[in-house]
């Protein structure tokens, strides 16, 4: 639940996270590289409502070190003040990166992303993304589409039922009567 620009920076977080094991209590310092595309008007410091917060790139990015932003439960008045959130978010700079902006003159589209973290044993790491997951470029697979819908839908149904649910969809060609999918997606009661 996040303007779409920011989908790029979310994913380099979550690799840097995933492929070099980066931990915020890791990072001294982030820089977010970027074409002015997606630098202009996202750069909200302190946001104070939800939607501000939704549509800041820096606080978008100190998040994706914290949380899973592909759940919108995370967006609480309380996200935004929340004490760790708010240190680490004045440790987070964007800027306009030439051979970003250059490409992106180039091809059009959104632009790409580079995050620079900054380790606290002295050393760097990076990534660049130039297309968000879920997106016609970089599409979510099978796996990732179940993964989403668990996440979501685990507020509203039992684990049990989600999985039976995502299960009966990727079977959906071979069930016989259809309300026996209608029967699982209905709320417990």
């Amino acid at each position: 639940a996040a303007w779409g620009g920011s989908h790029l920076c979310i994913d380099a977080v979550n690799a840097l996270k995933r492929e070099h094991k980066v931990k915020p209590e890791d990072v001294e310092k982030v820089t977010v590289l970027c074409a002015s595309r997606l630098y202009e008007n996202r750069q909200i410091r302190r946001p104070q409502s939800i939607m501000a917060g939704q549509m800041s790139m820096p606080f978008i990015t100190t998040l994706a070190f914290f949380y899973d932003l592909r759940d919108p439960e995370i967006w609480k008045d309380e996200t935004l003040r929340e004490p760790r959130i708010l240190e680490f978010l004045e440790n987070v700079e964007c800027r306009v990166d030439e051979e970003i902006e250059r490409r992106w003159r180039a091809t059009g589209g959104q632009g790409e992303v580079r995050i620079v973290a900054r380790l606290n044993t002295g050393g760097e790491t990076s990534t660049t993304v130039v297309h968000a997951k879920g997106t016609s470029e970089n599409p979510l697979n099978d796996a990732e589409i179940g993964d989403k819908f668990r996440l979501l839908a685990r507020h509203h149904l039992p684990a049990k039922r989600c999985d039976e649910i995502a299960d009966a969809v990727s079977r959906l060609e071979e069930i016989a009567d259809v309300c026996a999918l209608t029967e699982l997606v209905r709320t417990p009661q």
